[in-house]
């Protein structure tokens, strides 16, 4: 009786660990092969002996020969490379990030080639790819975004916006999201923008201009008047030290302003303040 027990259990875990693995990955990669949309692709890796994670990500295109190639170096991410931020050792450093120097999955022969070293995929039907190097085991999947433009990774990518000078910042938060209610496959974000005047002076206006596309549902606290926004009509003068936060709903996943401009406030009396690239700021006085 033990040993039919004990026959059950290998037939059991055989099955439970092996039956979803498959040698093709065809029906994974196949659907992308007619596709113009931009592809994004996200890898996860966890080391055999060191348990040591890993991860890639970044975007793909669909080249003549029928493979998935990278459009840029992917950002590669380790545990090995650490940083302390507020006494929390962080576990991946993004200032130690590596870049791929190659990414390509040859759909046809159902493998992946990262820096030249080519590896076996592995797929199963929960829509993920599996490969082995170097004694980590990767998860892969891939995805189609639903436009042609590729959305910010989000993953060690620059964030840094240059301030043109100006000594006032903005500090975007997310505060909550839920389905877009006239598609429901659609995500809405509900974001709180502060708005920080650091100067040594008080200023009666700050212009704020859009870095890339933000889509905005509904806003509040602001004026909105072309491609830049505005303080309200009822804030007459932000101090030094003094913060105004605003309030939006949109579809964009990581929205960003800059300051192109500023009215410092000289006894009561405004002068506007602004760079030369961004001279149409006028238009609001």
């Amino acid at each position: 009786m033990k040993i039919i027990i004990i026959i059950l259990i290998i037939c059991l875990n055989y099955y439970s660990f092996s039956a979803p693995i498959n040698q093709s990955c065809n029906n994974l990669f196949n659907q992308f092969l007619q596709s113009n949309d931009c592809i994004v692709a996200s890898v996860s890796g966890v080391h055999k002996y060191s348990l040591a994670q890993e991860g890639l990500k970044g975007f793909l295109q669909v080249t003549s020969d029928g493979k998935l190639n990278q459009t840029a170096p992917f950002t590669r991410l380790q545990t090995y490379e650490t940083t302390c931020y507020k006494n929390k050792l962080q576990p991946f450093s993004v200032h130690d990030a590596f870049y791929t120097k190659s990414f390509v999955i040859d759909i046809a022969n159902s493998s992946i080639q990262i820096d030249g070293v080519t590896n076996s995929l592995f797929c199963d039907d929960q829509g993920f790819a599996h490969f082995i190097q170097n004694d980590f085991y990767y998860s892969l999947i891939v995805r189609g975004t639903g436009s042609k433009n590729c959305p910010s990774l989000q993953f060690g990518e620059p964030c840094g916006i240059p301030d043109n000078g100006f000594k006032i910042t903005t500090k975007v938060e997310l505060e909550e999201q839920w389905n877009y209610p006239q598609d429901q496959s659609k995500i809405e974000y509900k974001y709180k923008v502060t708005v920080t005047n650091s100067e040594t002076y008080a200023v009666s206006n700050v212009i704020l201009g859009f870095v890339g596309g933000w889509t905005p549902v509904q806003i509040w606290s602001v004026n909105v008047q072309g491609d830049t926004v505005s303080f309200p009509d009822w804030l007459s003068s932000l101090a030094p030290g003094a913060s105004h936060v605003f309030g939006f709903t949109s579809l964009a996943t990581n929205p960003t302003f800059k300051v192109v401009g500023s009215v410092r406030q000289y006894n009561s009396f405004p002068v506007l303040s602004y760079r030369e690239e961004y001279s149409e700021v006028t238009k609001f006085y």
